[in-house]
């Protein structure tokens, strides 16, 4: 028998399917997505009842960061002289999430640094422009924690 055949088949009669451990991770994963994902929706309800309105859906995705590590490939366009609310939520691990705004020039503008997980900013920006929304898990006990973040315009 052909020495690659059989060294194939050893290779993948060891290889059985996902660990215990690995299924289970994957089952808390999917949980902690699903919880944050709710609370973001529930926060969202409650923001367009205040007299907001969606501008993106393009950042409703649950992301994961580990703590002190921090995401700034958020870049929207935001309308010159309209007012907006940034705001996030945090999986039950996390202890503090930050949200920083920096204008075209990489000159911070907004933040929100607060000691908690549920940060919310608004501005109102001046000029039509590219802005980066930065995401800091500044705590969390159990990397990664899961977060979202969503931005409103005011009607």
């Amino acid at each position: 028998m052909n020495p690659r055949i059989i060294l194939t088949t050893l290779l993948l009669a060891l290889h059985t399917g996902t660990p215990a451990h690995a299924q289970a991770d994957s089952a808390a994963t999917t949980a902690a997505r699903k919880a944050v994902q709710a609370q973001l929706n529930q926060s969202t309800t409650f923001y367009l009842g205040k007299g907001y309105k969606t501008i993106s859906s393009d950042m409703l995705d649950v992301n994961a960061l580990d703590e002190g590590d921090s995401d700034a490939e958020l870049v929207y366009t935001l309308t010159g002289g309209r007012e907006y609310l940034i705001y996030g939520v945090c999986d039950d691990d996390c202890g503090d999430l930050d949200i920083n705004v920096y204008d075209a020039k990489d000159k911070l503008i907004a933040s929100d640094e607060e000691d908690d997980d549920v940060p919310a900013l608004t501005l109102k920006v001046t000029k039509t422009a590219d802005y980066t929304i930065e995401v800091v898990m500044a705590a969390c006990d159990n990397d990664p924690c899961f977060y979202a973040i969503d931005a409103l315009q005011k009607k």
